[in-house]
Parts: structure tokens; sequence; C-alpha cells
């Protein structure tokens, strides 16, 4: 919680601690809105003030921005909710906040972007090969029944072939002695 005018925290939770890797005590000491831009990295500090500026006009105010912890030097990315808190006389008294650290949750959103785009990727590559698959088995197909037999056959081995390389750990490789034995296998 922040006085409205002077900007200064009043009150912070124990949570603060652990988000902002400083003690709440000597987060409250002197000018502590100073303190608490000089935590946020130079390119989001600008927006974080403004947020804050919609706050004390009343508004609500949602923004994310990245700090620097003193404690450990360590980035971490927040997620700060600010509203105001009016008065009898309707004027906006103090500012209270709920912030978040969603680093995490960031991070494993980005690896799954990356994920979603190999899949993507992996998957047109598959179509590709079936496509390329169907066709050749076309055109050496004197009659449907046996398109369809040969098709068949020919997916089911590249089902096989994706499946070895499902359960293979990065960096790993199929020998040409597993594919030959998977292929031998399956008659």
């Amino acid at each position: 919680i922040r006085d409205a005018d002077s900007l200064q925290w009043i009150y912070l939770t124990q949570a603060f601690e652990t988000i902002y890797g400083l003690e709440r005590g000597q987060a409250l000491e002197g000018d502590n809105f100073r303190t608490w831009t000089e935590l946020i990295v130079t390119e989001d500090r600008n927006h974080a003030i403004e947020q804050i500026r919609r706050a004390r006009k009343g508004e609500r105010a949602n923004f994310e921005y990245w700090i620097q912890r003193p404690v450990d030097q360590e980035i971490r990315w927040l997620r700060n909710t600010d509203f105001p808190l009016f008065g009898e006389d309707r004027t906006v008294r103090r500012i209270g906040g709920i912030g978040r650290d969603i680093t995490d949750e960031r991070a494993t959103a980005k690896r799954m972007e990356i994920l979603v785009a190999e899949l993507q990727h992996r998957t047109r590559n598959l179509m590709g090969v079936i496509r390329a698959v169907a066709d050749k088995t076309l055109r050496n197909s004197a009659d449907l029944t046996e398109f369809e037999e040969n098709f068949v056959g020919r997916l089911e081995a590249l089902a096989r072939v994706q499946g070895l390389l499902s359960r293979l750990s990065e960096g790993d490789r199929v020998t040409f002695d597993e594919l030959l034995r998977s292929e031998l296998s399956a008659h």
C-alpha cells in the first residue's frame, strides 16, 4: 500500500521480500518510491511509473515489468495490479497493489511456443512425406486394391520409424540395425 500523495510505501507483505529480494524494513526506509524505481530495469522504469500515476488519478493499472533483485542480481519478470483506495471525500488517499513474480510462467510459455513451432514444423514435414508416399504408391499401383495394400504397408512402416524416433533423447540416433530389426519384426 502506498500513500497517494507521496507515493511512499506504507505497508509491504512478507511476499515482497521473496519477490524483490529486499527486506521490508530496508525497502520502507527513506525515499522508498525511488528505491522501488531503481529496482526496475531501465527499459521498463518509465512505463511502471506511469502506471502508478494512473492509479494515483483513480484508475486501475495492470502492468508487467522487469526488476533486478539486489540480493542476487537476478532479473525477474513481475505483473502488478495497482488500484486507487478512496477516502470518504472520494479522493484517492492510498494506492493498493498486488504484485506477482511471473518469471517462471513466462519461461514456460516461451518453451511451449518453441515446442509448438517445432511440432508444427515436424507435422508439415511428415505430411509432405505422406503425400510423396501416396503419390508414388498411386503411380505404381494397377488398381485401388493394390494401392490400398501398398499404401497401408508404407504408412505402417513410416509409423514404426516415427515410433523409434519419438523414443530418442536429444542427440541420440537410430542405427540401421535397429531400423532393420523393427521392419523385420513387423513381418
